[in-house]
């Protein structure tokens, strides 16, 4: 554990965006801006970046992750380690499957398709066709949103 004056202190920053050659990794504090006097460090691996460690088990995978992260904390990740961690496979979930789609990347043609009612019955909401392109859960809501102002004016 890392201290100073007799605290724990962070050694990290409040966000660390690893360049990656397709997807995505990035370390967050994720007690940021929340009523703690923890010091929580979040992991978050997407894409094809996320396939090298899908063959580990989640310890073998958090160790790999401090090894990576000592390199860039000249040692205080191991150190400041203390043996706990939540390990979320957001691939593995049934209403999920991933972590969030990238609609930002898809043709504006395909977005007005995909928020076409079917025959003014079934109205489709999600982040994927949010048209305001803010993705994950505010682009879900946003489409809701859209969605039944359409069911409600139609």
């Amino acid at each position: 554990m890392k201290f100073k004056n007799n605290k724990v202190y962070k050694f990290f920053p409040d966000a660390v965006d690893f360049k990656v050659n397709n997807g995505e990794k990035v370390i967050y504090d994720i007690g940021l801006k929340k009523p703690t006097n923890q010091n929580l460090l979040g992991v978050l691996i997407r894409g094809e970046e996320a396939y090298k460690y899908t063959d580990k088990k989640p310890k073998d995978i958090v160790n790999q992750i401090l090894e990576e992260l000592d390199v860039v904390f000249d040692g205080n990740a191991i150190t400041s380690y203390l043996n706990e961690f939540e390990y979320e496979n957001w691939g593995d979930h049934q209403f999920t499957l991933g972590t969030w789609v990238e609609s930002f990347r898809t043709r504006s043609k395909y977005l007005r398709t995909l928020n076409e009612s079917l025959s003014g019955k079934v109205y489709f909401a999600g982040e994927a066709i949010d048209t305001s392109r803010m993705l994950g859960v505010p682009g879900a809501i946003l489409s809701g949103y859209s969605s039944i102002d359409k069911l409600l004016s139609e």
